[in-house]
């Protein structure tokens, strides 16, 4: 016996907090494909014509049909992953970058013994942060202040 999809109807509100999901540049990419899913769903297309249409599994337009029918909008969200909870949270990441737009510290070195965390691990944090413009800005700073 074949599963029949389950059906999605949208109020005007949920239509536009979709579609603004989809054309806002702060919206995770997998969540606008998710959008995209829910709004092509809401035509009453098939879950294979879903999947041809943006290039996905049909399982995956499946998965998130249902997710969205049993939940609504917390249905898009990812679950919370398992494993080890980051060490260093955004607010950490936040405080990072206010310290070293400050650049009151001649080096990582000392921003790293003033934030308490290792020398090697506030490197770290630059480098996936991409902050190296402002790493680099500090070092600059520590060049001219050694030369005088």
């Amino acid at each position: 016996m074949p599963r029949v999809a389950p059906r999605i109807s949208l109020d005007v509100k949920a239509r536009r907090d979709l579609q603004a999901l989809i054309r806002s540049p702060r919206t995770r990419p997998r969540l606008k494909v998710r959008c995209r899913i829910i709004l092509l769903s809401a035509q009453e297309l098939l879950n294979r014509d879903i999947a041809e249409k943006l290039g996905l599994p049909q399982v995956t337009v499946g998965k998130w049909r249902r997710s969205f029918a049993e939940r609504g909008m917390d249905g898009l969200r990812d679950a919370p992953r398992p494993g080890r909870p980051p060490k260093y949270d955004r607010r950490f990441a936040r405080r990072l970058v206010r310290e070293m737009k400050q650049a009151r510290h001649r080096s990582l070195r000392s921003l790293a013994h003033k934030m308490g965390v290792p020398p090697s691990t506030l490197h770290d944090l630059v480098k996936s942060m991409s902050l190296g413009p402002v790493a680099r800005a500090l070092k600059k700073k520590r060049r001219r202040h050694s030369r005088a």
